[in-house]
């Protein structure tokens, strides 16, 4: 997910969430250099890959929330930004999901292939149908989520994620 972050110049930089740019022990002091990590005391490219002890720093601002699929099919059924499913699953992810090693692991590939796999969809004759029924997916683990089954909400936004994957492959 693209984000930005202000280097020590004062100029904007784009930065992907989870990898070293966006992280707060990124020093960001230039755009194009490699930059030093207070966590691990060594030095690191932007767009190098974070996968733990990441935490998203201060200065980043995001255009986006993360929900790739489920914003497009609320998108596509003609629903607002703060509907009940977005609000739903964006509580889930962010007071479920990342309780666990396996959660945080899951939202992580989801963030790296979902907005791939929506550009994918969008040349698509299809495209309709697969939203459509992404969305009946979404309805089904929202269901689990608010019936507190959070194991089997997890499993099958994995699964969702993984047959939208093989499908657009």
């Amino acid at each position: 997910m693209a984000m930005t972050r202000e280097d020590k110049y004062g100029n904007k930089c784009e930065v992907e969430k989870y990898h070293c740019g966006s992280c707060k022990h990124y020093e960001f002091e230039d755009d194009d250099d490699r930059n030093r990590c207070s966590h691990f005391y060594a030095y690191y490219y932007k767009d190098d890959s974070c996968s733990s002890n990441w935490e998203e720093a201060d200065d980043c601002s995001s255009s986006a929330d993360g929900c790739f699929l489920t914003s497009a099919c609320c998108e596509y059924m003609g629903l607002p930004d703060d509907c009940e499913e977005l609000q739903t699953l964006r509580r889930f992810r962010d007071e479920v999901l990342d309780r666990t090693i396996t959660g945080h692991s899951l939202k992580l590939h989801y963030y790296e292939v979902a907005p791939k796999l929506l550009q994918k969809l969008e040349g698509r004759n299809d495209r309709n149908e697969i939203l459509a029924r992404l969305y009946e997916e979404i309805k089904n683990i929202i269901a689990l989520i608010r019936e507190g089954r959070e194991k089997d909400a997890i499993a099958g936004y994995m699964l969702m994620t993984l047959n939208f994957e093989e499908q657009l492959g």
